[in-house]
C-alpha cells in the first residue's frame, strides 16, 4: 500500500469538496438559517395574540377574595348576578365564560372548579387560571389548618443521597454524579450517532457520484482500490470535520448575535412548570460545575477520539462499499443501507436505555461489540467503566475496522467498474470471496 498516493488522493478528496460552492454556501448559510429560526421563534413566543377573554367569578366561600390580579388579555370580573344570568351573559358576549368555585373540603387532595361556556380556554389561559386558583387553595387550607407558610416550608425537606465510599477505591462522588454522567452520556450518544450517520451518507454519496461521472476509471488506473478508497474515506471525513469545526465556531456566536436582535428572547420561551422549576432551583450549581470538572476528561477526551475514528472508518467504509455496488440510481441504496444502519439505530436506543444502569450486562456486552461500541461506549465513560473493559473495547474495535475495510475494499474494486445494476446481497459475497 503506497501511503504516498492515499496522501494525494486524501488531498484531491479534501480541496476539491472544500473549494465546491455548495459546501462553502452551505457551511455559511446553515448557521445563518439558524439565526433566522433563533429570531423567527423568539417573535413567536414573543407574540401574546389579540384574544381577550373576560371571565365572570361566582366565588360563594371566597376563596379569592373577590379579588384577582388582571393577566396579559385576561380578566376577571366578581358579578353579582346568578349564575343562571352569568350564562346568559355568555351567551349574550358580555363575558367569555363563568368560573364558579365550589366549596373546600380541607381532606380532599383534588379541586374541581367549573368553567362554563361553549369555547374552551386557550391552553395557557387555562394554565394561568389554574396556578391562580391552586395558589389562593393553598392559601385557604393552610389559614384554616393554622399553619403558617414559614412552617409549610419547614416541613418541605429536600433529601438527597450522598454517596461515601468504603474503601480508597470506591467512587465517593457528590449526589449529582448519577445526572451528570447521564448528562454527558447522552451528549456523547447523539454527537457520534449524528457524525456516524452524516459522514458516513457523505461518503456512499461521493463514491456514487464519481463512479457515474467515471472519473474513477481514470484514477483506478494507476492507483489501488484499497488505496483509492482509503483516500476518499479519510478525504471526505477532513471535509465533514472542517465543517463541523466552523459551526462549532460560528453557532455560539449566531445564539449570541440571536439575543441582542431579540433581548427578550429567553423571557418569551416557554416556561417550565412550578414543580420543575422548584427541582432545577434546588440544584447546588456549584456543586454541579465541580462534578463537571471532577470528570476524568484525561481519560474521557482521547478515548472519544479513538471512538470517532474507529466509529468513522468503520462505518464509512461500508458506505463506501455500498456507494460502489449501486447502479444508476442513488435510491437504489436504500435496501443495502438498511442493515448498516441497523446497528447504528439500535446502539443509539442501547446507548439511551444504558444510561439508567451503566454496569449491566446489555451495557458490557454491546460496549465492546464493534458495531455498537462506538457509540455505546462513549455513553458509558462518565461513569467510569473498568479500564480494562475500554481497552478491550478499542482492540475489537480497531480489528473489526480493519475486517470491514478488508471487506470493503473487496467489493469496492469489482463495483467501482460495474455499471447498469445495483448488486444484491448474493453478489456482494461473491465479491468479497473472490480470490483473483
Amino acid at each position: 500500500m503506497n501511503v504516498q498516493k492515499i496522501g494525494l488522493i486524501v488531498r484531491r478528496e479534501y480541496v476539491t469538496r472544500v473549494m465546491k460552492k455548495s459546501f462553502i454556501l452551505m457551511t455559511l448559510l446553515t448557521p445563518v438559517l439558524f439565526l433566522l429560526f433563533i429570531v423567527i421563534a423568539s417573535l413567536i413566543f414573543a407574540y401574546e395574540g389579540d384574544e381577550q377573554k373576560v371571565i365572570a367569578i361566582v366565588d360563594d366561600t371566597d376563596v379569592l377574595h373577590k379579588a384577582i390580579p388582571d393577566e396579559k388579555n385576561l380578566y376577571f370580573k366578581f358579578p353579582e348576578e346568578p349564575l343562571d344570568q352569568l350564562k346568559q351573559d355568555v351567551q349574550e358576549g358580555k363575558y367569555d365564560g363563568v368560573l364558579v368555585l365550589p366549596p373546600i373540603d380541607l381532606e380532599d387532595k383534588e379541586y374541581l372548579p367549573q368553567y362554563y361556556s361553549d369555547k374552551r380556554l386557550p391552553l395557557t389561559l387555562d394554565e394561568t387560571v389554574k396556578d391562580v386558583v391552586r395558589g389562593r387553595v393553598r392559601e385557604y387550607k393552610l389559614k384554616e389548618m393554622g399553619i403558617t407558610e414559614d412552617e409549610m416550608d419547614r416541613l418541605n425537606t429536600r433529601v438527597q443521597l450522598k454517596p461515601q465510599s468504603i474503601t480508597d477505591k470506591g467512587e465517593n462522588n457528590s449526589a449529582y454524579s448519577n445526572i451528570i454522567g447521564a448528562g454527558l452520556g447522552y451528549l456523547m450518544t447523539i454527537l457520534m450517532f449524528m457524525i456516524t450517520i452524516v459522514y458516513g451518507s457523505f461518503v456512499m454519496r461521493g463514491v456514487f457520484e464519481e463512479k457515474v461521472n467515471r472519473i474513477n476509471e481514470l484514477i483506478i488506473s494507476s492507483v489501488k482500490p484499497m488505496e483509492l478508497m482509503l483516500g476518499k474515506i479519510i478525504g471526505i471525513g477532513g471535509v465533514g470535520l472542517t465543517q463541523f469545526a466552523i459551526w462549532a465556531i460560528l453557532m455560539p456566536l449566531v445564539v449570541m448575535l440571536g439575543q441582542l436582535l431579540v433581548p427578550g428572547a429567553a423571557q418569551t420561551a416557554p416556561q417550565m412548570n412550578p414543580e420543575m422549576m422548584n427541582q432545577i432551583s434546588e440544584f447546588d450549581l456549584g456543586t454541579v460545575i465541580n462534578e463537571i470538572a471532577n470528570q476524568n476528561w484525561m481519560l474521557i477526551l482521547p478515548t472519544l477520539v479513538f471512538y470517532f475514528i474507529g466509529g468513522y472508518l468503520l462505518y464509512a467504509s461500508l458506505f463506501a462499499a455500498i456507494g460502489s455496488a449501486l447502479g444508476d440510481d442513488m435510491n437504489e441504496g436504500q435496501s443495502l443501507t438498511l442493515p448498516v444502519m441497523l446497528p447504528v439505530i439500535l446502539s443509539f436506543y442501547i446507548a439511551m436505555s444504558i444510561l439508567r444502569s451503566p454496569d449491566s450486562s446489555l451495557a458490557f456486552w454491546a460496549s465492546i461489540i464493534p458495531f455498537f461500541s462506538p457509540i455505546v461506549m462513549p455513553a458509558r465513560l462518565a461513569f467510569n467503566p473498568p479500564f480494562w473493559q475500554i481497552a478491550l473495547s478499542l482492540i475489537l474495535l480497531f480489528a473489526g475496522v480493519l475486517a470491514c475495510v478488508w471487506a470493503a475494499a473487496r467489493i469496492y474494486r469489482v463495483g467501482i467498474l460495474m455499471y447498469g445494476k445495483k448488486a444484491n446481497f448474493k453478489e456482494l459475497w461473491k465479491w468479497i470471496s473472490y480470490r483473483g
